[in-house]
């Protein structure tokens, strides 16, 4: 069974995703002083990858504050494609103390899509927590206790775009700057139509999956797994 809960056509998502980044690009009023870095970043970014047909690679951080600690929120997408077909379709996150230098949270996002190449099946969208470091957060030299060997468990989840991951970060590590850009009707039309374009089609699979007799099929046991 082959689930496809992005864009059949990796060029379209990773047009999408440049869309994304524009947005931000256009959006000086919104982005240059509240999230300099994020902004700078995906200026540099946008006129990196745009004549890129084939691939998004973006990366950024954001200044947070948790229990009453200074940390950031290191984010990251990978997408490739080879002959209209994802090769890797990734988004993390790792929430970082910036005084300890300790990476104390990783979390990344994968679509696998129907990958029958490895032994141990796993969930077509899921997270994982923990795993191995992308180079940009292997070069900060943090403290990073989380397993680097341990792949499993994959944990079935709701496809991410670049836009949900982070409006997921300005929702859980709230401030003023957050605060103000999430309530922007123009932010909220980016989430509204990364729901539309992703979410709407990840949701009605499964409805219906699971309001349709499937033989002795299971949800958590075959259709998270594409069987």
């Amino acid at each position: 069974m082959e689930l496809i809960f992005y864009p059949e056509n990796p060029q379209e998502h990773i047009k999408h995703e440049l869309d994304t980044l524009k947005f931000i690009c256009d959006r000086a009023d919104l982005f240059s002083q509240e999230l300099c870095c994020l902004y700078g970043r995906a200026k540099y970014s946008y006129y990196m990858l745009k004549e890129r047909k084939n691939m998004f690679i973006f990366s950024s951080k954001l200044d947070i504050t948790y229990n009453e600690r200074e940390g950031e929120v290191f984010i990251g997408v990978n997408i490739n494609s080879e002959n209209n077909r994802y090769e890797e379709l990734t988004y993390y996150f790792a929430v970082c103390d910036k005084i300890d230098k300790r990476i104390l949270l990783k979390i990344h996002y994968d679509f696998s899509g129907c990958d029958t190449t490895t032994k141990q099946k796993h969930p077509i969208s899921h997270l994982q927590i923990g795993g191995r470091l992308p180079s940009e957060l292997k070069n900060l030299n943090y403290d990073y206790s989380l397993s680097q060997d341990l792949d499993e468990p994959r944990l079935f989840h709701q496809p991410m775009t670049f836009a949900l991951i982070l409006n997921l970060i300005f929702n859980e590590f709230p401030n003023e700057s957050y605060n103000k850009i999430k309530e922007r009707s123009e932010w909220r039309d980016i989430i509204h139509r990364d729901e539309k374009l992703i979410l709407s089609n990840f949701y009605q699979s499964c409805h219906s999956f699971i309001s349709n007799s499937h033989g002795d099929k299971l949800f958590t046991s075959d259709f998270c797994y594409g069987e």
